[in-house]
């Protein structure tokens, strides 16, 4: 059962497409799609007790406008928080002070990416990252430095519009799910090279829209 907290409601900043709790669970992350002239993240304290969002200091957090963040996925225990930039091709690579919640941007960020990066995911237990690029239907791979957090282009494959990615909680498997195309690919990673081989694709049937992808109790 649900019921509103003391604080039921907070600024919603500007379209936030995808929200991400921090592995802390202290605070909360909102990629924000919609405004050209930025915020790019707002990112809200949690209340323990309550549960209830209060904006933290200088959020929200703007490197640049007009870029449109979409995915969020966090690396290196929460230190770490990455996000494809749909109207920029490219992956936003942000340290997080996980004393405040606050972000800065990694050297060299934001990476290249393909057309149109949607769907973000760390797999390989951490080591790389994959970003699909729902423009034209290819998913990049990045390798992650493991004490910088850096990203390094480390190949692409084609896909088939790509819009949303999952990695299973072994990080051995990566599900990419078309949107439009409704066609959701089953990928095997090699843990040493991250590259990826696909095990098995089907088309998904049913309902009017797919708006998002999850994993659930999987090893």
């Amino acid at each position: 059962m649900l019921a509103a907290t003391s604080n039921p409601a907070v600024g919603d900043c500007a379209q936030p497409l995808h929200l991400l709790v921090a592995p802390s669970g202290k605070f909360l992350y909102a990629a924000n799609h919609g405004d050209p002239s930025g915020p790019e993240y707002c990112v809200y304290s949690i209340d323990p007790g309550s549960g209830a969002l209060a904006a933290i200091p200088r959020s929200p957090f703007t490197f640049r406008q007009n870029s449109e963040p979409w995915g969020l996925a966090f690396g290196s225990g929460g230190s770490l928080l990455y996000s494809t930039l749909s109207n920029a091709e490219g992956v936003d690579g942000l340290s997080v002070d996980t004393g405040s919640g606050a972000l800065s941007e990694l050297s060299g960020s934001p990476y290249s990416a393909g057309f149109i990066p949607q769907g973000l995911a760390i797999g390989g237990n951490g080591k790389y990252l994959y970003a699909g690029n729902e423009g034209d239907g290819s998913i990049s791979i990045y390798k992650i430095d493991q004490t910088t957090g850096v990203l390094t282009a480390n190949g692409s494959l084609a896909a088939g519009n790509p819009s949303f990615l999952a990695v299973s909680p072994s990080g051995q498997y990566l599900f990419a799910l078309g949107q439009d195309t409704r066609q959701l690919s089953v990928y095997s990673i090699d843990s040493t090279s991250g590259n990826l081989s696909r095990v098995t694709s089907t088309t998904v049937s049913g309902g009017t829209n797919l708006p998002a992808l999850a994993v659930v109790g999987l090893n």
